[in-house]
C-alpha cells in the first residue's frame, strides 16, 4: 500500500465532515498502522473537517487482506469478529474496478480531461444499473439480465441467503451452548471474556490459542535430566549412551531414511551429481545404523532377534521378492515396530515410555513445521499475485510453490509415521483428539483460518495447487468462515473433560467463540439487510418528491423551457416511484428458498416493469 497518510487523513475527514453520525466503521487495508496516529493528525488539518471527539471510530481490515497481516494483528481487525458489521467484506467499493479494466486500452492514450470524463461516464453507468437493480432484481433476473458486475447480491437475494443461514448458525450455536450447560458457568465466563476483549484488545484474545506443546528438544532435555538424577542416585547404566540418547539416535536415523526415500522416489530424474550425493548419504546412514545396532544389542535384545529372523526370511525368498538392501529400507526395530508380545515381555517399559514422549513431541514439531510452510506458501501466493507478471517469472514462482508443496507432503508422511508409532504403543485413546489423522485435505493454508478469505475464481488455491473448474464453482458456492459448522467432537460436554487439560479446554473455548461470532454476524446481516430495504424505499420516495418539487422551474423561463423541465422532472419522479413500487412488490412477497423456486413457481417475478425495461434499454 503506497498511500500517504496525510492524503488519506484529509480524504477520510472530508468524507465524514458533512455526516451527522454517532459512530463510524472504517475498513482499510492497513488500518492497523493507519489508526495509530490518526487522532494526533486531526489537529493539523483544517478545522472545518475536524472529527468531533464524541464520534466513535472503529477500524477493520478487509477480509481478503487480513491473512497477509501478522497473526496478532488479524483477530483485532477481522470483520468476522467486529460487532455490527454483519457479513461485510470491506471490498464493495472495488467491485466497480473490474468493469473499468475494459476501458484501460482507451484511457491510457487520453489526456487527463478526456480520461476523467470517460471514467465518470462508465462509473455513472455502473452506479445507475446497480441503483436500478438494488431493490428490484430477483436471483433469476440478476443472473440473466446484466453480467458485468455481481447483481446476484441484491438486497432481496442476499436476504434470501441470509435468513436460512442465520437460522442454521443459531441452531448450531444453541446446541453447542446447551452441551456446555452441565459444566456450569462456562458460557457466561467465555462470553465475558469476549466482551472484555472487545473493549480492550490488549486482554487475552478469545479467538487465538496460547497453549503450547513441548518441542522434541525440550522433551529430550527433560528425559536426559531424569537420567542424570538416576545416575547420581546410584542406578546402574548399561552404557555411557543412555536410553534417551539411544532412542533419539534411532529417530534421527529413521528421519534420515525417510529423507533418502523421499529424495530418490524419482530416480530417472536425478542428475549424476544428485546420484553421487545420494550414495554418499547412504554410506553415512549405513555407518549410523551399525552404531545403532551395537547399542540396540544392549538395550533391546528382542530387536536383535527380530533382525536375525528378518534376514533369514529374506534369504529364503526369491531374489525378486526380497526387500531392498539399501540402508534406507532396513528396519530399525524400535519399540513401536516390535510385535506386541515381544514389546511386552522382551522390551523395557522405560524405552517404550521414552519413545511415546519423543514421538508425541515429534508430531507436534512436525505440525508446527507444516503450519509454517503453509503460512509461507500463503504469503508467497499473495506476493506472486501482486507483483509477478509474465511467463518466465510465473514459471519460477510455480517451481517455488511446487517445492513448498513437496516439503509439505514430506512432512505429512513423517507425521503419519510418527502417529502410527504412537498408535502401536498406546492404541486408540484420548491422545487422538489432539494428534488426529492427517489427510490430504488437511494440508491447506492457515486453517482455512478464522480469517482466511480468498477469491474463489483464482485458478490457484491458497495452498498453491491449481484448482479445477468444478472445484472453483464449489468454492464459490461453498463454505467460508462465516458458513462453517463446528465438528461434533467439540459439541459434546465430554470433550472438555474436567477442565484440567488446558489445551483441550482452550480448543473448545475457541470453537465456541467462533460459533458465537458466526451466529452474531449472520443475525446482524439479516437486521442490516432489512434496514437497508427500509431505507431504500424511504430514499426512493424522497427522491420522487424532490423531483416533483422541481416541476415548476423558475420565473425567467419561457413556456417551452418550463414545459420541458416539467416533463423531465415528472419522468424522473415516475422512475423513482416505479422503482419504489417494484421493490415493495418484490420485498413484500413471502421469501422462498432458492432450491424450491423452480418447483413451486413462487418467488420474485420474472420480468421488469415496462418503465424500467425501457429505461435500461435507453441507458445502454
Amino acid at each position: 500500500m503506497c498511500s500517504r497518510y496525510c492524503n488519506m487523513d484529509y480524504i477520510l475527514l472530508s468524507a465524514l465532515a458533512p455526516l451527522l453520525v454517532a459512530a463510524v466503521f472504517v475498513s482499510y487495508d492497513i488500518a492497523c498502522q493507519f489508526k495509530l496516529k490518526f487522532a494526533k493528525h486531526i489537529p493539523k488539518l483544517p478545522a472545518a473537517i475536524h472529527l468531533p471527539s464524541s464520534i466513535a471510530v472503529e477500524w477493520g481490515i478487509p477480509k481478503c487482506h487480513c491473512p497477509m497481516h501478522k497473526v496478532p494483528c488479524q483477530a483485532p481487525h477481522s470483520l468476522n469478529f467486529k460487532s455490527g458489521v454483519g457479513r461485510t467484506d470491506g471490498k464493495g467499493i472495488e467491485q466497480s474496478w473490474a468493469e473499468l479494466n475494459r476501458v484501460a486500452n482507451s484511457t491510457k492514450e487520453m489526456g487527463p480531461g478526456s480520461r476523467h470524463d470517460m471514467l465518470d461516464d462508465h462509473l455513472g453507468h455502473h452506479n445507475f444499473r446497480k441503483y436500478v437493480a438494488l431493490g428490484t432484481l430477483s436471483l433469476h433476473l440478476a443472473t440473466h439480465l446484466v453480467q458485468p458486475f455481481d447483481l446476484g447480491q441484491t438486497l432481496h437475494t442476499r436476504l434470501l441467503l441470509a435468513i436460512p443461514e442465520q437460522k442454521r448458525q443459531q441452531s448450531i450455536f444453541e446446541d453447542f451452548s446447551a452441551s456446555l450447560a452441565e459444566k456450569g458457568g462456562l458460557e457466561k465466563e467465555w462470553t465475558q471474556m469476549i466482551l472484555d476483549w472487545e473493549k480492550d484488545p490488549k486482554k487475552k484474545n478469545p479467538y487465538l490459542s496460547v497453549v503450547s506443546h513441548a518441542s522434541q528438544d525440550e522433551v529430550k532435555k527433560q528425559l536426559l535430566e531424569e537420567e542424570k538424577k538416576q545416575a547420581a542416585a546410584g542406578m546402574p547404566q548399561l552404557h555411557d549412551t543412555g536410553p534417551t540418547s539411544f532412542l533419539s539416535m534411532g529417530l534421527i536415523i529413521e528421519e534420515s531414511q525417510h529423507r533418502i526415500i523421499w529424495d530418490s522416489r524419482n530416480p530417472a530424474e536425478l542428475t549424476i551429481r544428485q546420484e553421487n550425493e545420494l550414495q554418499r548419504r547412504r554410506l553415512l546412514l549405513q555407518r549410523e545404523i551399525k552404531r545403532f545396532r551395537n547399542l540396540q544389542a544392549l538395550y533391546m535384545p528382542a530387536a536383535t532377534v527380530m533382525s536375525v529372523e528378518h534376514e533369514s526370511i529374506q534369504r529364503e525368498l526369491p531374489e525378486t521378492q526380497r526387500d531392498s538392501i539399501e540402508p534406507e529400507h532396513q528396519p530399525l526395530w524400535l519399540p513401536s515396530a516390535l510385535p506386541s508380545a515381544q514389546r511386552t515381555h522382551n522390551c523395557s517399559t522405560v524405552l517404550v515410555d521414552i519413545e511415546i514422549k519423543l514421538c508425541k513431541a515429534q508430531c507436534h514439531d512436525i505440525l508446527d513445521k507444516i503450519r509454517n510452510v503453509q503460512r509461507g506458501r500463503l504469503a508467497f501466493i499473495g506476493f506472486r499475485n501482486r507483483n509477478i507478471r509474465g511467463q518466465n517469472p510465473n514459471t519460477r514462482a510455480k517451481d517455488t510453490l511446487d517445492r513448498l508443496e513437496d516439503k509439505t507432503k514430506s512432512l505429512a508422511v513423517k507425521y503419519r509415521n510418527s502417529r502410527k508409532a504412537l498408535l502401536e504403543l498406546l492404541g486408540p485413546g484420548e491422545w487422538e483428539k489432539t494428534l488426529r489423522k492427517l489427510s490430504k485435505g488437511d494440508l491447506t493454508t492457515p486453517d482455512g483460518e478464522e480469517i482466511s478469505i480468498y477469491d474463489p475464481n483464482d485458478p490457484v488455491g491458497l495452498d498453491g495447487r491449481e484448482r479445477s473448474k468444478k472445484q472453483r464453482k464449489i468454492d464459490k458456492l461453498g463454505l467460508g468462515q462465516g458458513k462453517k459448522t463446528v465438528s461434533w467432537i467439540w459439541m459434546s460436554a465430554d470433550a472438555i473433560g474436567d477442565g484440567s487439560d488446558a489445551e483441550l479446554h482452550e480448543a473448545v473455548h475457541i470453537e465456541w467463540a467462533k460459533a458465537r461470532a458466526r451466529f452474531l454476524r449472520w443475525t446482524e446481516e439479516v437486521m442490516l439487510l432489512k434496514e437497508e430495504m427500509r431505507r431504500v424505499r424511504k430514499t426512493l420516495e424522497w427522491r420522487a418528491m424532490w423531483w416533483e418539487q422541481r416541476r415548476e422551474g423558475w420565473e425567467s423561463q419561457d413556456g417551452a423551457m418550463r414545459e420541458g423541465i416539467r416533463a423531465y422532472a415528472t419522468r424522473q419522479a415516475g422512475i423513482q416511484r416505479g422503482l419504489c413500487l417494484r421493490s415493495t412488490r418484490l420485498w413484500d412477497k413471502p421469501l422462498v428458498p432458492f432450491g424450491s423456486q423452480e418447483e413451486s413457481n413462487e418467488g420474485p417475478g420474472s420480468a421488469l416493469d415496462p418503465l424500467l425495461e425501457s429505461l435500461v434499454e435507453e441507458d445502454e
